[in-house]
């Protein structure tokens, strides 16, 4: 599988398109619009499944980091958390 990293224009982009979509879950009114709205050390895995809903996939480290997966139209959104539940990183990666 090729992949390669998606730059930060087309995280916010993808992030955006799926959050004014309309949805059976609309998510709380103080969530992000863009993936930059998710403050490192701030944000928390509760406010991320709150606002994007169940992730596609759950990653738990030994360590107690873990990751929550989302699959946005053909990427892939990654969100790292240390084991109290604060945002660590977001990475995104493009399918080729």
């Amino acid at each position: 599988m090729n992949s390669r990293k998606i730059t930060y224009p087309s995280i916010v982009l993808i992030l955006s398109v799926i959050l004014t979509q309309g949805c059976a879950n609309t998510p709380p009114a103080d969530c992000p619009t863009t993936l930059g709205g998710y403050k490192e050390g701030q944000a928390t895995s509760v406010e991320v499944k709150q606002c994007l809903g169940k992730p596609a996939h759950e990653n738990r480290n030994p360590d107690g980091r873990y990751i929550y997966m989302y699959n946005i139209q053909g990427n892939t959104i990654a969100f790292l958390f240390d084991s109290t539940g604060k945002l660590i990183r977001i990475k995104g990666y493009v399918k080729n």
